[in-house]
């Protein structure tokens, strides 16, 4: 697997990924390919984001990790990160969401981030039980959503 940092050249394979899982019943949120530009790669609050791909440059996982501001849309306390993790469900226990996530952790210490919160849909077990085996905790359930959180130590 290659392993970089997403551009606005890749807002096509960000929405294929994201177009695959709404398709598997993993994501109720948008996936246009005006979508993931505006919201993973030219966010005002974006800190980092990664794109995971197989040897050939098909995509296999996004991550993206968010600057909680004050007013900030999820609620989130100033200061934490706030982590979108995205692997298509072809690539779906293959090892990109844990790699990625490894990466997102260093950008987040880099940023002076001690704490990542990740909202997940209550529906989609698989992404729920791949957050608890990270180390996230459940801190809050509201809006269909379940609240993680993961400190950095």
């Amino acid at each position: 697997m290659i392993f970089r940092p997403a551009s606005f050249a890749d807002a096509p394979k960000l929405s294929q990924i994201l177009s695959a899982l709404a398709a598997a019943g993993k994501r109720r949120k948008p996936c246009s390919p005006d979508f993931a530009p505006q919201h993973y790669l030219e966010h005002p609050e974006q800190m980092a984001r990664h794109l995971a791909l197989d040897n050939k440059g098909v995509a296999l996982g996004l991550q993206s990790l968010k600057l909680a501001r004050p007013g900030n849309i999820y609620g989130d306390q100033t200061g934490w990160g706030i982590i979108g993790m995205h692997v298509d469900p072809k690539a779906a226990r293959r090892g990109p969401g844990r790699l990625l996530f490894e990466i997102t952790k260093i950008a987040a210490r880099v940023a002076g981030v001690n704490t990542i919160d990740a909202p997940i849909a209550i529906p989609n077990a698989a992404g729920l039980a791949f957050y608890d085996a990270l180390g996230f905790t459940t801190y809050e359930q509201i809006d269909g959503a379940a609240r993680k959180v993961f400190e950095l130590r």
